[in-house]
């Protein structure tokens, strides 16, 4: 069954905490992306409105720092209420030290993929991480289209979980979620999809149920 981590940037932003109590009881997770206009072009999310939203919803929350120097950022987003604190690897010069600090925080460290960075990277990490973010997509832009080999590059690196008896580390995968994506990512190996508008613009109660259904190999 694939899960779902639904995107908040999606969702209408004047409207925010009754998009995060609607998604109770639907959502896995709820994706916060968190972007500083210098790493990523996007300006995105803070820890006070994730400590204003904590307390509407059960759901966990699934933070992604896409931000120079992100390692800064994790105290306040796990006193906020995250749950997952996944480290952008482009963004940080010590990428070990940085998950490392999450999980000492008694958070799920996750560490995050651009499209062009090897997955052979992740390996020092293995020990330590809980989920791999592979993005289908160049950072912080919206509406682009999935990048081919996102999907080969989702199995290689569930080969490689498996070559490391780490097959319990859970593969995200995140940009261009839509209905003609999310079959072939989770044939390829995602075990989370992190969908925005897929869901936005459809009736919650059927499209995550639907996404809930899909199997690899089916």
């Amino acid at each position: 069954m694939a899960k779902c981590s639904v995107s908040l940037w999606s969702a209408d932003l004047t409207n925010l905490g009754q998009a995060v109590r609607d998604l109770e009881g639907y959502a896995d997770y709820l994706h916060i992306d968190v972007s500083d206009g210098h790493f990523s072009p996007a300006m995105l999310f803070f820890p006070d409105l994730v400590k204003s939203l904590r307390p509407l919803t059960e759901t966990p929350f699934d933070v992604h720092i896409m931000a120079n120097e992100p390692e800064k950022f994790v105290p306040q987003f796990a006193e906020a209420g995250a749950d997952v604190i996944t480290i952008q690897y482009e963004a940080t010069s010590d990428p070990l030290a940085a998950v490392s600090e999450v999980q000492r925080l008694g958070k799920t460290p996750g560490i995050a993929l651009s499209p062009e960075t090897p997955i052979d990277v992740v390996e020092p990490l293995l020990d330590i991480v809980g989920i791999v973010l592979i993005l289908g997509t160049q950072i912080g832009v919206k509406g682009q289209d999935m990048i081919p080999t996102t999907y080969d590059k989702i199995r290689s690196l569930q080969q490689l979980l498996e070559s490391r008896d780490k097959g319990h580390i859970l593969i995200m995968a995140d940009g261009a979620i839509r209905t003609h994506t999310v079959e072939k990512l989770v044939d390829a190996g995602a075990d989370v999809l992190v969908p925005g508008s897929l869901v936005f613009q459809n009736k919650i109660e059927e499209i995550i149920p639907w996404l809930h259904s899909l199997e690899r190999g089916k």
